[in-house]
Order: C-alpha cells, then structure tokens, then sequence
C-alpha cells in the first residue's frame, strides 16, 4: 500500500504539469509537495512479550516535486521523499530521492535512490487493504517475529537495499501491456556514498553488516484490460543479481526471485493476490536455509465514504531442522471524515512458528543471516494485533 502511494503522488505532480504540453506550452520545473502522515494507537496480545500492551506511534513522508514540461511535450523533473519518523536516523531522512523524463510516446526513465518495478509494477492482495496495510504494514514494530519467520511481500531485496540507485524504464503501455526494467550496479550503494575501502579508529576495513547484491537487475511485465463490467490486470516481476557478503568468510547463494500478482475491480469490489517466491536468494551455500515464498490473497468493498478489507497471508522458507511460518489474516476499515482526512480501524491476527532447532541454533551469524536477526527469546508466537489511526494526505 505504501510503495504505490509515492507512485501516485509522483503521477499526480508530473499530470499537473504535463497537462500544459496539450497545448504545446513549456513550462520550467515548478515545486509540489504532497504527503501523507499517520497517527495511531495500536494494542497487541501475545504469546512471547517484551513490551507494553498499548503503544503510541506517528509516521508519514512527504514528496518534494520539482517538475516542468518541455515544448514537445517531455516532462521532466527531480522528486524527493522525506520520512517524516522521529524513529528514522539521520541518515534515512531521506528514503528516495531521483531525477525523471518521460512522455506517452517514450515512457518514464528514472535515475536515482529509488524503488524499482519489483515494486512499481507489482500489485497484489497487499494493495487491496486499508488501514496501515495489514498484513503488508506495520506488524514488524509490534510483534516479536519468531526467530528465522520472515512476513515480508516482496521479492529479491534484502532490508534496506530496494531503493539503491539504479536506472529504471517503464514503457508506456501498448494495447494494455507495459513492461520496465531496473539496473543496478550494487544494492549497497546510494547517494553519494563512499565505494572505497577505509579503515575505522581499531585499523579494521569499515563495511556494511549486511549481504547486498551486484549488477541486481529487475524486470516487470504487466497486462490490463477492461472485460465487460471487470477491470483486470495481472503482473509478472523477477529479479537477478550475484550475491555478496560484507565480509568475504561468506559464500551467498545468487538472487534469483520472482513474483505473480493480480487485482480485479468490479463495481465496488477489488480483489487481488499473489505468490513470490525468493528461492535461495542472499542464502549462504553451506546451509539448507531458503530465502522466503508465499502467497496472499484480499477483497475490498467501497460503500460512500466508507471500506472494508479482509486479507490474509501465508509464508514459509527453510531453516534448521524444517520450516518457518507465519500466517496473518486481516481486517480493516477505513473511513472518509473529510478531503484528505480519514480514520481507520486494522485487526490482525497471527501465527509464526519455527523449529526449536532453529530457534536456539548457534550457528547462525546475524551480520549475514538477515533473516535470523532474532534473538532465540523469540519462541512460537501467536495473538492479535489491533490498531486505531487517523491518515492525513496533502
């Protein structure tokens, strides 16, 4: 839900001004902010606990949209997008950041820290829910997620590797298809940031603590079209690249992922589901571990100002001694006060187990097995996860 809300409001500040090249009329790059913004209690019952019952969170981001159109109708531009989280260090302030040109007859280049069409050209069940995303959305802050049990509805990136800088092309869409491709060179790099070997103050090689992939290319293929009364679109996306470690002591199996999504809108219905699957991906060669597949599914009714969701996920990958699950079925009710306010109520309810040979493993190392972060405290787990917000879009 999230990914796809900066694709909009990217879309909607680019049609701003693109609509002055209909009339053959240039226009120099012109700022629009635009943004979103959460407030929410949330309240959790579970079996394994750590933390309070009832907590209180804020979060949001904001677009920063330097766009203008050519005479020949090209629009380009630069945008930006700011994590309004106090939880974010200084350095994340800045989630995305790229510049971009395009136009119906070419398609879109982007070329920055940005998502890639993994995720642009994706949709799936995740899409189709309100709230903070229910099974896609913020469960990760709340639960203590059983050791080895990844959730996660993506394919082919590690945490904190998806928006790299890469080149991105999506082409316009001919006849209801659409295809794009992502490039790039190393998942660990953004920004301007250093790519050069350096030692820190005990005179040993600064690098980063977690696997990353290079020459990690993305391609999508999307299909939509309108049947009768339906409204269908189906995805395809995969992902490759050559796995590496921080530290060379590690051997990583490549990245070889791919994903199947599909939304169908019929009156005021909206269905969607998916499966990826993440195959051995960022996995180390000397163990059975596997990366994460699974698959989701959801349906959505819109009555006036008010809709209602109810979806559910359902992931395993391989670790010691057999499998890591979660199962996550969710329910969300979001309703419209007024222009860009809405309130919002979520109930999640959950399951993650894994082998207890894999929960008190010690074999694990952290640095590389970024799946099995969590310390062996982290058992079995079930319960509910219940939440009350307000969604300020600007």
């Amino acid at each position: 839900m999230h990914k796809k809300l900066l694709t909009v409001l990217m879309v909607a500040g680019v049609s701003a001004v693109a609509m002055n090249a209909a009339a053959g009329e240039s226009s120099g790059p012109s700022v629009k902010i635009n943004g979103v913004f959460r407030s929410l209690a949330a309240g959790t019952t579970q079996s394994v606990r750590s933390s309070k019952g009832v907590q209180f969170m804020t979060y949001g981001n904001m677009s920063l949209n330097a766009s203008g159109t050519a005479n020949n109708g090209l629009t380009y531009g630069a945008m930006a997008i700011l994590e309004l989280d106090r939880a974010k260090t200084e350095k994340d302030r800045i989630s995305e950041a790229y510049t971009f040109v395009g136009s119906d007859a070419i398609g879109n280049f982007q070329f920055g820290d940005a998502q890639g069409v993994s995720t642009l050209m994706m949709y799936d069940g995740s899409d189709v829910m309100g709230g903070t995303g229910g099974f896609d959305g913020n469960l990760e802050k709340l639960l203590n997620i059983t050791r080895g049990v990844n959730f996660d509805q993506g394919i082919g990136h590690v945490p904190g590797t998806s928006k790299s800088t890469k080149l991105t092309y999506m082409s316009p869409e001919v006849s209801g298809f659409q295809v794009g491709v992502s490039y790039t060179p190393s998942t660990a790099q953004y920004g301007r940031l250093p790519n050069t070997k350096a030692l820190n103050s005990g005179g040993n090689v600064i690098s980063g603590s977690a696997p990353y992939a290079v020459n990690h290319t993305e391609g999508a293929l999307s299909f939509t079209d309108d049947i009768g009364a339906y409204t269908v679109g189906v995805y395809l996306t995969g992902a490759l690249g050559k796995a590496r470690a921080a530290s060379n002591d590690f051997d990583l199996n490549s990245v070889k992922a791919w994903q199947f999504g599909s939304l169908v809108d019929y009156e005021n219905w909206q269905f969607g589901a998916g499966y990826f699957n993440n195959g051995k991906s960022y996995m180390r060669r000397n163990t059975n571990f596997t990366n994460t597949h699974g698959y989701n599914l959801a349906v959505s009714y819109g009555m006036g100002p008010m809709s209602l969701a109810l979806g559910y996920t359902g992931t395993e990958r391989g670790v010691t001694s057999g499998k890591a699950k979660a199962d996550i079925s969710s329910f969300t009710v979001d309703y419209s006060v007024a222009d860009g306010l809405a309130v919002y109520a979520e109930a999640n309810y959950f399951k993650l187990r894994a082998p207890i040979a894999h929960i008190n493993a010690v074999n694990t190392t952290p640095t590389v097995d970024y799946l099995d972060r969590q310390p062996s405290s982290n058992k079995d787990n079930s319960g509910t996860a219940f939440i009350l917000g307000t969604r300020v879009n600007f």
